[in-house]
């Protein structure tokens, strides 16, 4: 089992943060994406979309999203508790974890106003 990364980009930061906090020891295997080594054939069979991290199993087989390696760990070491322990918990960590949530950008006219808990409509204001 290894972890191919970069050091210097948000997920692989964020799956070495999780890793040194639970104590779990993986081997890590530099990728160099400003070289271009994510573009390599050989490094496309391990993930297509070319993105890191890329977690190597021993069967041979690879997870390529923080998220899903984090969960890959978290189930034989539950303690401590980094992605929540209940249904909800866990659904406000996967969603804060998506690409979309990191994006301050309102891109398509039907999303440019929400409802708010009170039930009265809000624009959202374009902040890039």
């Amino acid at each position: 089992m290894k972890i191919y990364d970069f050091v210097g980009v948000p997920n692989p930061k964020k799956l070495r943060v999780y890793l040194a906090e639970k104590g779990i020891r993986v081997p890590f295997e530099p990728v160099d994406i400003l070289a271009g080594e994510t573009r390599k054939p050989e490094f496309q069979k391990k993930n297509p979309i070319r993105g890191l991290p890329v977690l190597e199993l021993d069967d041979g087989t690879y997870l390529n999203e923080s998220l899903a390696i984090i969960e890959y760990f978290e189930e034989p070491h539950p303690a401590p508790p980094m992605i929540g322990t209940m249904s909800l918990d866990r659904a406000h960590a996967r969603s804060s974890a998506s690409p979309r949530s990191e994006c301050c950008c309102v891109s398509r006219p039907s999303s440019r106003t929400r409802t708010s808990r009170s039930g009265a409509r809000v624009r959202l204001r374009r902040l890039c």
